[in-house]
């Protein structure tokens, strides 16, 4: 069995809605071994999301919402739950409260 991954998954909640065509997003779900690293990035409008890319050519800004320790399967748990309103505290969100239920949980920053 392979070791987990140290790290960190974070919710970021965008200033306004990003469209395009049917769909609008309000969330970004990522993980990372530097966070902070990794949200410095996304401000920037560089790295591998295309997503944040996006936001930054829109002058769209982001809030950090919330980050949890955890591994990269939390991520993935989170994203394909969809609705990521639900784990968002800034929408009033509660869903990560759940988040202790998720093996290699830690604490929230």
């Amino acid at each position: 069995m392979a070791a987990k991954q140290p790290g960190y998954v974070y919710i970021l909640h965008f200033r306004e809605a990003l469209t395009g065509g049917k769909k609008h997003s309000r969330h970004y779900i990522g993980w990372s071994t530097n966070w902070i690293r990794r949200t410095q990035s996304h401000r920037q409008g560089t790295g591998r999301a295309r997503i944040m890319e996006v936001l930054f050519e829109r002058g769209i800004g982001f809030d950090i919402a919330v980050v949890i320790k955890a591994g990269p399967e939390v991520e993935r748990k989170i994203k394909r739950a969809h609705h990521h309103a639900r784990y968002c505290p800034l929408c009033g969100g509660t869903k990560l409260h759940d988040y202790r239920d998720w093996e290699g949980h830690d604490e929230r920053y």
